[in-house]
């Protein structure tokens, strides 16, 4: 509240955003249309998925992987076992996955809260980039489905309380170590109900939040029960929660490199480089990074040339996937 007792303006659109679910009905999945488990077995049928090509996926909410919640639709395992996390995947070929190639994942982060940004993160960046969607954005099932479209596979942003919390505040329903565990539960639903055909969860700040086990656990718990990944984003103290998310049955990994340095081009394509020589060594790399118009016009420079340099660019839930002989 303002000095003069009232709410203020900031009070009161967090009222607002509290108070909203925006999904409405279940769209099952059109004939013809991709996902990771379509993929056909036969390796005379795997060829690599050329660079840049434009799968459009399916519209969501899929059916069999939704379900009620107390503030709106959730996503939920099929009673056929399917999941989220592979429906509401971009396709990799078996091949890709095989491939000795170096890969390198981006999860591009802060989509939806400007529809104009957004737009033109969907469009320019290749779609083999992960994009990160904000709770609080309006129009944000619309928004949604036009990054699929595109092809781009999507993450739902988890706000979580940070160190020096409030004064630096993720924002409403976030999080908090303060509260019982079923609150959290509940702000956690409201989370996930803000839109569908996310393939899983990664986080919006939550230092403090992550390194508290008997706050986050139930958190990491509920999401594995929902059949979602999580990626966080390699922040300090935030590996723990990596840890504890395999212990609960929540499948987990953890970005190596942030591409939000100083704001300029050369400072994200450096931290790009440090992606690919990590890859090189590690075989598979992940980097996360705000939606800035420096990095999407860093992003789809640095992309053109990814071919030469011998580096496979895959979405971000390929570093999830088994490597199998």
């Amino acid at each position: 509240r303002d000095r003069s007792g009232s709410d203020s303006d900031l009070d009161r659109r967090r009222q607002q955003l509290a108070g909203r679910s925006t999904i409405s009905g279940h769209v099952e999945s059109p004939a013809g249309a991709l996902s990771i488990d379509d993929l056909a077995p036969s390796r005379s049928q795997q060829a690599l998925i050329p660079s840049r090509v434009n799968l459009a996926l399916v519209p969501a909410p899929v059916a069999k992987i939704t379900g009620k919640g107390p503030h709106g639709p959730l996503p939920r395992r099929a009673k056929d076992g399917s999941r989220p996390s592979t429906i509401y995947a971009r396709p990799v070929s078996r091949e890709q996955q095989l491939s000795d190639m170096p890969k390198v994942a981006l999860l591009i982060g802060g989509m939806g809260l400007n529809e104009g940004l957004t737009r033109t993160a969907i469009n320019r960046l290749p779609p083999e980039v992960s994009l990160g969607f904000a709770p609080y954005g309006e129009n944000l099932q619309q928004q949604a489905n036009d990054a699929r479209s595109r092809g781009h596979e999507l993450y739902i942003h988890l706000p979580m309380e940070p160190f020096g919390y409030p004064s630096v505040d993720p924002g409403p329903r976030t999080l908090l170590t303060s509260v019982p565990p079923q609150k959290n539960l509940d702000s956690l639903h409201w989370h996930l109900s803000r839109f569908a055909g996310y393939a899983g969860v990664t986080n919006y700040l939550g230092a403090q939040f992550a390194s508290n086990n008997d706050a986050i656990s139930p958190i990491l718990k509920e999401l594995g029960k929902r059949g979602l990944i999580y990626v966080d984003d390699g922040s300090k103290g935030l590996s723990r929660a990596t840890q504890l998310a395999g212990i609960l049955g929540l499948n987990a990994r953890s970005a190596v490199v942030s591409l939000d340095g100083d704001g300029s081009p050369a400072s994200v394509l450096a931290a790009l480089q440090k992606l690919e020589a990590q890859a090189r060594h590690s075989g598979m790399a992940i980097a996360t990074g705000s939606g800035l118009p420096a990095t999407i016009e860093a992003i789809d420079q640095w992309a053109q040339g990814l071919a030469g340099r011998n580096i496979m660019l895959v979405p971000v839930s390929a570093a999830f996937a088994a490597r199998r002989s």
